[in-house]
């Protein structure tokens, strides 16, 4: 059982191998089965990357007040003499 484990990766290579050698339609399922998966992919992470994305602008409007950077830089400048 131990051995088993070494072979069996190869046996699964060759037996697909001679699976697409006798059906060659196999290998165009594999291929576009393939693509889809990754376009799925693609879409789940950039759903992830929006989400995440709308979550940090809704974070940042929280803390963000207009001109609040210039009163302070102004009153810090009046305060010095």
């Amino acid at each position: 059982m131990t051995l088993l484990r070494f072979y069996l990766p190869g046996i699964v290579l060759i037996s697909a191998a001679v699976l697409i050698l006798a059906f060659p339609e196999i290998l165009v399922a594999m291929v576009s089965a393939l693509i889809i998966i990754t376009g799925c992919i693609a879409l789940a992470v950039g759903h992830g990357i929006r989400k995440s994305e709308i979550k940090l602008n809704k974070m940042d409007q929280q803390f963000q007040t207009s001109g609040w950077h210039r009163y302070c830089f102004l009153k810090s400048e009046r305060n010095i003499w």
